[in-house]
């Protein structure tokens, strides 16, 4: 049986349904990641990226992400040019719409050096509502090799529509 995410501690469920969905290319394009600082989100985030794009990604044999190939090295080390984070701003208690649309505007453009781009947010959960519904439409119609992944403390505060848009990990 291949493994999945081995720098992922734990959640063997998790692991297998996400790892499966990528390996067989049935991957979903919004990822809520869900749990209280420390739980792995991060990690998780950053191991279905490097799954993704993974140079070894068709072998059967080696566990997904490889974490050997030059792209999960890079991705790992944050060198990556198709993966993207927004990051709340410490002077600000909140992620804005201007700062979500500035973000959202680069997921229309073709990746450069991979089949996925990857646009990971952290803290998602303090994100304003009207962030939140400048986000939606490109969950709505998402461009065909983004991926976008929703890191939180709550899940509960995102908005409904996000929520039902998104696959939800816990």
């Amino acid at each position: 049986m291949r493994e999945f995410f081995t720098r992922l501690y734990g959640n063997a469920k998790t692991k297998e349904r996400i790892g499966s969905a990528i390996a067989n290319r049935t991957e979903n394009h919004a990822y809520l990641i869900s749990g209280p600082k420390g739980s792995g989100k991060s990690t998780l985030a950053l191991e279905i990226a490097a799954a993704l794009n993974c140079e070894n990604r068709e072998k059967s044999d080696s566990p997904l992400p490889c974490c050997r190939c030059n792209t999960c090295r890079r991705i790992y080390e944050g060198s990556y040019t198709d993966i993207k984070f927004l990051r709340r701003d410490s002077q600000k208690a909140t992620i804005g719409v201007d700062e979500l649309r500035l973000f959202r505007e680069d997921m229309f453009l073709s990746a450069t050096e991979s089949d996925y781009k990857l646009y990971v947010i952290e803290e998602a959960d303090k994100m304003t509502p009207n962030a939140q519904n400048a986000l939606l439409k490109v969950l709505e119609e998402p461009p065909e090799d983004v991926i976008i992944l929703l890191l939180t403390e709550s899940a509960e505060a995102m908005l409904t529509t996000i929520k039902s848009r998104s696959q939800i990990i816990y």
